[in-house]
């Protein structure tokens, strides 16, 4: 199938594998067999993060960042890790807002 999305609807999208799922605000999700990385390529400049090796957040459903858990919550009340390494990044997107 071919599923045409609206950037503003994906939450955010996880790498599982050579596969990758695209998590959408109705709670739908769509697998498809592409990188996380050319997920991450296309979206840049689009207000995506890549918080992990396995998750690319859009910052516009980000609630909070939980400095000592290392989480992420989301707008759909998802809590996804964010890796040592880029925590960093989104910590310094964080003081530009």
């Amino acid at each position: 199938h071919i599923h045409i999305v609206n950037i503003s609807d994906i939450i955010y999208i996880e790498s599982e594998g050579n596969y990758t799922t695209v998590n959408i605000n109705d709670s739908k999700k769509i697998v498809v067999s592409k990188l996380i990385k050319e997920f991450e390529n296309l979206l840049s400049g689009n207000n995506f993060l890549r918080i992990h090796q396995s998750y690319l957040i859009n910052l516009e459903y980000l609630k909070h960042f939980d400095k000592q858990t290392g989480k992420v919550s989301m707008s759909n009340n998802i809590q996804l890790p964010v890796s040592v390494r880029r925590k960093s990044i989104l910590l310094d997107f964080l003081s530009n807002l």
